[in-house]
Parts: structure tokens; C-alpha cells; sequence
């Protein structure tokens, strides 16, 4: 220990000793420890340890860039411990849209086969049924793939094989039937006019941008190619299908591409469909889209549930005001099972507002007669129903004919003993005067045209029998009944239509018949020259081509004949 203050010349000490000293006895005795060994008694106690030995050279030590290695083995230990981490996957949420064929497809149904693809990297989501127009909804369903291992390409493609539910269309079949009435009238009697062809109204164009369809094998160069087509209803149709899949979008701003919007592309063009449409275009195409519109008494509006009646002789019930005879035609509905030969059937329907509701619906789907009276077949299996309902002797010659059913299909049942307008009562006059048979005229058909529908007018020669405007005059001039024989189209219209065109050459036939080969009877074989050549050069040579096609088609319908008299021959012995 110190006995003494240090001197002056040890400054450090002397400042330690001061300070050490500033502290009392009693404060210096709570101190423990033992002393520090090198002070102990002012000499070390404990051998100082060896020195290091020195750096040969220090600046040695410093290594101002390091080792290369070293940085190279750090970069891999870094590596290594980002490879333990799972790698990224890339994945896209999507949004499909699955349309129907119809209102009547089971979207329930649709959705779970679309659920049933199962594919690695493929998660289904929610869906909803979002409503595209007149009844049909579309299927929005949300799936997650991971974009290594799913294809949007491929899962369309399984979704497409699901082909009983879906529609790659994206026009509706009321959708185009309403087009084709508000654009001609559906009118298949208009061919070719101002640039325009067939029911649709197409021009070559569209035809064009619409994938140059053809029918059959005909080349998309051919010289009537775009004719043929368009004047066809099926090649058209599938013709705007093409177009609206290339050019579909909203015309009208209304955030949906639905009916509107491809009939304005279709009358205005795909990059002109935001401009203004006719109003007869606009009315013809409102209407008709209104009349297949379902019926919802829950959201219409203005519906007085008080308009009630109280009996059918107070003339319309309820808030639809029906007729006792409206509820008739939509079968005749009941509440509650009640019988519908009771007294308040008709009341109690007519005044529910669900039970109208659903009478109106029946009402309309019987009613609803556009696509089936544009139809051939479904028009002629109308008519015949009509008849078979309705038929009578109209003129009092004690047998129900053609004359009777003209009368009734034109003035109706209970009007056909009247007088008929001269123009369609002469049409009818001319029946018995028909000396062509129906195996006659399709061969006549086949042998001029192929009975191909489309071919039109070339070099003067029109329609499916190839009908000069000199034949059609010497054959009375026949028109369609919105035709006058002086109409500009009167010739085209007739013998473009298949029935006007027939009936034309019944007329030719019957005015210039004759035995123009020489057999000492009048057939078909002399029927064949007259159409040919001419009534006055009848009696010369047909083309060959004419000749073979014609004989061997006659020959055909002759081997059909016997064979189905063999058949009835045999059908009649066995019972």
C-alpha cells in the first residue's frame, strides 16, 4: 500500500490516490476482494505471462481484398441455404364463362360436369348463373391453375367434350330468328338484290368476314359460291354465327352483348354497330324479341291485384284481364286442383296471380308460331292439323278437295262457303288442269338444276326448273300473292319460289302439250322436250346430257313405283 501521496510527477496516480482517499474508512472496509496481484506489496505476485513473439512483418496481418476463396465459399454456404427454401409457383385466378344451348338446358347439371375435371395444378372456386337474355343464363365459374402445369387452351377443350350442355354459338336461335323477321320478313322467296342475298340480307362482305362458308364441297373461288350460301337459311345462318364470333360487342352500352347488340352489328356492321338503327328495323326486332320475353307478375309493374271479375260474361279477370276463352287455349289451368268443368275454374285461375301467370306462359308457347310458320315442314304439318280439324265441303260438290281446304285455309272454317277473291280463286280453278305428275316435275327438277334451292338466275334462265321470263309469260304470268304480274320481281319471285315455279310449268304443259317424240301419247318423256326446247321445236333432238340424266331418272321412279306396289302386294297377302 501507499503510505504516502505519490509526487507530483505521477500524475495518474496521484489522481487514483485522491480519489481512493476521498472515501471514508468505514466505506473503504465494505470493500472485497483481494488485492490486484501485480500491487500487492508494490511488486507482482504472479509471473507476468510470455510475450508473443513479434510479426516477423505486420503489414503482414492487413489483408486490404481478402482471399478469393473465401468469398467462395460464402457465396456457395448462401446458396445452399436459399436452394432449402421452396421455390415460387406461378399461378392465375380465371373467370369462364359456360353458355348453353337453351333455356332448357340443366345449368345444375352443366356446372357439376364442368367441376368433374380434375387436373394437377387445377382448384375450382365459386360460381353464379349471370342471365344473357330471354330465359338463357350462362355459367360464371372462378377456377385457380398453376400456369406450369394447366393450359387455358386445354381446359376449354375438356370443358367443350361436355358437348350435350354447351354452345359455341353465339347467337340464339330467337335471336336469329328475329333478325331474319325484322331484316326481310324471313322471306325465302328473296334471292339476290342491290348487293344483298337471301332471308338474312347478306352481302358479300359479311359473307366474307363471316369465314366464306360454301354448301357442300363448292369451292370459296366458285363463281356462285357466296350465292349458294347465302341464299341457303342453315349457310347463312352459320355464316352470322362467324361473324358475330368475330365482331361480337356492346353496340348499346348496356355492359352486355345480347341480341340487341348482334342484330345492330348485323344491320350496321361490325364497326359501325353504335350508330343509330331504322326504327321499322328496331320495332320489327322489339317485337319479335318481346314475344318469346317470359312473364314475371312479380316485377311488372302497374299490376292491380283488385282488377278482379266475378263471372266470365264480365268479360277479362285479374291483373292480366284474361278471357274465358284465352284461359281455354292455355289448357285451362285450376287452383288447387280444382276441376276445370267447375263453375269458378275460369274465376279463381284468371284472379291468382301465380295460376295467370302460368296461363299466360302456356298461352304463349302455343301461340308463339313465328319459327314454326317460317318453317316448311312444320308449316305444312300445321296446316295439315288445320284441316283435319276443320275440313268440310266448302262449294257444294258433295267432296272435301284442294278447292275446300284453299277456301278454309284463306277465308276459315266458318267464312269458306263464301265467294274467294278472283286472283286466288283462279289458282285454285287451275288444279284440274295439271297434267305434270310429282315424279315428272322432280325429274324435270333434277335433270335442269339438281333441285338446288340456290341456284337463282343465270343467262336468264331462273330457279330450281331454269324458267325463262318467254316461258313464264306464255304460262299466264304467275305471281306470289304479294307479287302483281307487273311488278318489277314478279318473274324472279315466282320462279324462284319452288310452288309458283311448279305450278308455271303445269301451265306451260297443260297450254302446248303435245306427242312431241311420236308415240301417239302425251308423257313425261314429251313433257321433258316441251320444257327443253320449246314448245314449237319440241320434236327435235335433246342434248345428250339432257336426255341420259332425264331417262334414267324417270326409269328411277318407275323401279320405286313397282317396288312399293310389290310391298303392298305382299303386306296385303300376309294379313
Amino acid at each position: 500500500a501507499l503510505g504516502k501521496a505519490p509526487g507530483a510527477d505521477n500524475v495518474n496516480v496521484a489522481r487514483w490516490y485522491r480519489h481512493i482517499a476521498s472515501f471514508e474508512a468505514a466505506e473503504r472496509a465494505a470493500w472485497t476482494g483481494a488485492p490486484l496481484p501485480q500491487l500487492a506489496g508494490g511488486k507482482p505476485t504472479v509471473a507476468a505471462a510470455p510475450a508473443k513473439p513479434a510479426a516477423a512483418d505486420d503489414d503482414d496481418d492487413v489483408d486490404l481484398f481478402g482471399s478469393d476463396d473465401e468469398e467462395d465459399a460464402e457465396a456457395e454456404r448462401i446458396k445452399q441455404e436459399r436452394s432449402k427454401k421452396p421455390a415460387l409457383i406461378a399461378k392465375s385466378s380465371v373467370l369462364l364463362d359456360v353458355k348453353p344451348w337453351d333455356d332448357e338446358t340443366d345449368m345444375k347439371e352443366m356446372e357439376k360436369h364442368v367441376r368433374t375435371i380434375e387436373m394437377d395444378g387445377l382448384l375450382w372456386g365459386a360460381s353464379k348463373l349471370v342471365p344473357v337474355g330471354y330465359g338463357i343464363n350462362k355459367l360464371q365459374i372462378m377456377c385457380v391453375i398453376e400456369d406450369d402445369k394447366v393450359s387455358i387452351d386445354l381446359l376449354q377443350e375438356k370443358i367443350e367434350e361436355f358437348e350435350d350442355f354447351l354452345s359455341d354459338k353465339p347467337v340464339t336461335d330467337v335471336c336469329l330468328g328475329c333478325i331474319c323477321e325484322a331484316i326481310s320478313g324471313c322471306n325465302q322467296t328473296r334471292y339476290c338484290g342491290g348487293g344483298v342475298c337471301g332471308l338474312f340480307r347478306i352481302t358479300w362482305a359479311y359473307w366474307s368476314d363471316g369465314g366464306k362458308l360454301t354448301l357442300g364441297n363448292e369451292s370459296p373461288q366458285a363463281e356462285d359460291a357466296y350465292a349458294n350460301c347465302v341464299n341457303d337459311p342453315y349457310c347463312a345462318a352459320n355464316t352470322i354465327q362467324n361473324y358475330m364470333t368475330k365482331f361480337g360487342q356492346d353496340c348499346n352500352g348496356d355492359n352486355a352483348i345480347d341480341c340487341y347488340d348482334f342484330a345492330a352489328i348485323h344491320k350496321l356492321g361490325g364497326y359501325g354497330c353504335k350508330g343509330e338503327l331504322s326504327y321499322q328495323y328496331q320495332t320489327q326486332l322489339t317485337n319479335c324479341l318481346n314475344s318469346f320475353q317470359k312473364i314475371d307478375v312479380r316485377t311488372s309493374n302497374g299490376c292491380n291485384a283488385t282488377a278482379i271479375c266475378t263471372s266470365p260474361e264480365k268479360g277479362t279477370c285479374g291483373i292480366f284481364r284474361i278471357t274465358w276463352a284465352y284461359w281455354v287455349d292455355a289448357g285451362k289451368l285450376t287452383v288447387n286442383g280444382e276441376h276445370p268443368d267447375s263453375d269458378k275454374a275460369f274465376v279463381n285461375c284468371a284472379n291468382d296471380p301465380h295460376c295467370a301467370a302460368d296461363l299466360v306462359q302456356n298461352y304463349m308457347k302455343k301461340f308463339t308460331f313465328t319459327n314454326c310458320a317460317n318453317d316448311p315442314y312444320c308449316a305444312a304439318d300445321t296446316l295439315q292439323s288445320y284441316m283435319v280439324k276443320y275440313g268440310q265441303d266448302c262449294n257444294n260438290d258433295e267432296k272435301e278437295d284442294c278447292y275446300d281446304y284453299g277456301a278454309i285455309h284463306y277465308m276459315g272454317p266458318f267464312n269458306c262457303k263464301a265467294d274467294m277473291p278472283f286472283t286466288y280463286a283462279n289458282i285454285f280453278n287451275r288444279l284440274e288442269n295439271k297434267p305434270v305428275t310429282e315424279d315428272c316435275l322432280d325429274c324435270l327438277c333434277e335433270t335442269m338444276s339438281g333441285c338446288n334451292a340456290s341456284a337463282i338466275c343465270v343467262n336468264g334462265a331462273c330457279g330450281i326448273f331454269r324458267i325463262t321470263w318467254g316461258y313464264w309469260v306464255e304460262a299466264g304470268k304467275l305471281t306470289l300473292p304479294t307479287d302483281s304480274e307487273l311488278s318489277d320481281d314478279a318473274f324472279t319471285n315466282c320462279v324462284n319460289q319452288p310452288h309458283c315455279a311448279a305450278n308455271t310449268v303445269q301451265n306451260y304443259m297443260f297450254k302446248h302439250g303435245q306427242d312431241c317424240n311420236g308415240d301417239d301419247h302425251i308423257d313425261c318423256l314429251d313433257f321433258g322436250a316441251l320444257h327443253k326446247l320449246g314448245n314449237l321445236q319440241c320434236r327435235g333432238e335433246l342434248p345428250n346430257i339432257f336426255g341420259k340424266v332425264f331417262n334414267q331418272c324417270l326409269k328411277a321412279k318407275k323401279r320405286l313405283a313397282e317396288g312399293k306396289i310389290i310391298q303392298a302386294k305382299e303386306k296385303s297377302a300376309s294379313t
